[in-house]
């Protein structure tokens, strides 16, 4: 229970996770997710950790055997999964992770990464919910939003490029056996520079990642503080889903 009355911030929130999204970050947002706090963009779902394990080192308990053993270190360790996470809704953070209010492209979309890829990996399961409840002030509108974004990943370019880009790594995915000489190697290349070309991206070697005699680019570690920020914000002005996730907020405010 939340014992302190006081609130640090009471506006409008939107949380962003993708497939990579693992463990502290899913119980965050899930728990905004659950309370009506946030909406949740990005990826279809979250990497699905909802397990805690345990290290026990072997050799803590060569002395409970009453003989003296140091000749057989070390004997490793074993790592044990002792907890399980859920949410207040009962629904656990294991293998299906946290599934977005609004789904952006990714191009990790077909990539096999999360839990529930791993070998052995624990299910998903539910206990009963805990009493909890909502925050009444959501402002977002999920269906229009649903609606608005629907229409911004068919005519953003980025959007496309993200598009053509996963189900082409799908379709290596399904077709793993390729031809390794020069002439094929190119065509791939240059099929995918057609992609990011068309999403308005310039060819890699075109690119200024080194700047020039008037704006040499420092690397990150002979950045300021400032400098650093900067850079990230000049990042982020071009990153879609980014935009897109101003372009929710704003219309949820308007």
């Amino acid at each position: 229970s939340d014992t302190d009355p006081g609130i640090s911030y009471n506006g409008p929130m939107i949380v962003m996770i993708n497939r990579f999204s693992a463990s502290a970050s899913e119980i965050f947002a899930g728990a905004m997710q659950d309370y009506h706090r946030a909406l949740i963009v990005g990826s279809q779902h979250s990497y699905g950790k909802g397990t805690v394990q345990t290290l026990i080192n072997l050799d803590d308990d060569l002395p409970f055997f009453g003989a003296d053993l140091a000749e057989y270190k070390p004997l490793g360790a074993l790592k044990l999964t002792t907890q399980k996470f859920y949410l207040i809704n009962g629904g656990s953070t294991q293998d299906k992770g946290i599934t977005s209010d609004i789904v952006l492209p990714s191009r990790f979309k077909y990539t096999r990464v999360g839990e529930k890829y791993n070998d052995n990996a624990m299910p998903w399961d539910k206990i009963a919910s805990a009493h909890y409840k909502k925050w009444q002030k959501f402002p977002f509108d999920i269906p229009a939003l649903k609606v608005l974004n629907a229409k911004k990943i068919k005519t953003n370019k980025k959007f496309i490029e993200i598009i053509k880009e996963a189900d082409e790594a799908r379709f290596r995915q399904q077709h793993s056996l390729i031809n390794i000489d020069l002439s094929s190697l190119r065509h791939e290349r240059d099929k995918l520079a057609k992609i990011r070309k068309e999403a308005g991206e310039k060819p890699y070697n075109e690119q200024n990642f080194h700047g020039d005699a008037n704006s040499p680019v420092k690397p990150p570690h002979e950045m300021t503080p400032a400098e650093r920020e900067k850079k990230l914000v000049k990042h982020l002005d071009k990153d879609p889903a980014v935009q897109e996730v101003l372009t929710l907020f704003r219309a949820s405010l308007s």
